[in-house]
């Protein structure tokens, strides 16, 4: 967790795909520190499951979205991520 969130301070990103389960943590503690961070990324959260609480989830979070990882190929990015994102491409 502790590297995820280091990383992040230190690039400085407009979003993060965070998945919740990390070898070293969890991902609702690291979104939750990132969205206290003074730059507070948008951050989309991913994972294996299709988890029924999600909603709850983003919400507590304050995360953009949650998408399961089998429809992360399938997806439009661009609806989770801040409108400034696609003026720098």
């Amino acid at each position: 967790m502790s590297t995820a969130v280091t990383a992040a301070k230190q690039l400085v990103p407009d979003a993060v795909l965070l998945d919740l389960h990390l070898s070293d943590g969890s991902g609702i503690d690291v979104c939750a520190a990132l969205r206290r961070a003074l730059f507070a990324p948008a951050v989309l959260l991913t994972s294996v499951f299709d988890l029924p609480e999600r909603d709850r989830l983003i919400k507590h979070t304050g995360a953009a979205g949650f998408v399961p990882k089998a429809r992360l190929g399938s997806i439009d990015f661009e609806q989770f991520w801040p409108s400034s994102r696609g003026a720098q491409r």
